[in-house]
């Protein structure tokens, strides 16, 4: 999935996890990507969707980044990048183009390093380059917007909603 299909997965928890903030759920939901740092080192493919994406990383991250937080929040910040990663993981666990390390997510790693996957939504890809071939997986990733699209714009809509709802709630009384 592409980032602004997690952040739309991740926003839209915020209405299901209303005690999670909103920028917990959206760093954590994007959090698990961030090996896309070495996207243009040869070792990539071998990293990608394991180091980051499992619920060992996911914990690490949810309370270092979250005990950054004062007292008050610290709990919820937490909480809310836990919540987020998780929903990346399980996101990526169903679609996977990229068959070069496994399909799905290897959720144990480091203790296994199975990769899971319920059903994968995308068409895989015929190359052994993987991401190697950045244009061929950009490629075949535009195929799971079909998925995607639907998320932006319940998205949209969700933050619309509560704005309209903020405006009139703040507005005086006529």
């Amino acid at each position: 999935m592409l980032p602004f299909g997690h952040l739309s997965v991740s926003y839209l928890s915020g209405t299901i996890f209303k005690k999670a903030p909103i920028p917990a759920l959206l760093m954590g939901g994007i959090l698990p990507d961030i090996d896309f740092l070495f996207i243009n080192y040869p070792f990539f493919n071998h990293i990608h969707r394991l180091w980051t994406h499992n619920f060992l990383f996911i914990l690490l991250a949810a309370v270092i980044i979250g005990g950054l937080f004062n007292q008050p929040y610290r709990f919820k910040a937490i909480s809310g990048l836990f919540i987020g990663g998780l929903l990346h993981l399980v996101i990526d666990a169903c679609m996977d183009a990229n068959p070069t390390n496994g399909i799905g997510v290897p959720f144990l790693w480091p203790f296994d390093s199975t990769c899971f996957s319920p059903f994968n939504l995308l068409k895989l890809s015929d190359s052994t380059s993987g991401w190697n071939d950045k244009i061929a997986m950009i490629k075949l990733s535009l195929y799971g917007l079909l998925y995607e699209i639907p998320l932006y714009i319940a998205a949209l809509l969700v933050f619309v909603q509560k704005r309209e709802k903020r405006i009139r709630t703040a507005a005086p009384p006529q």
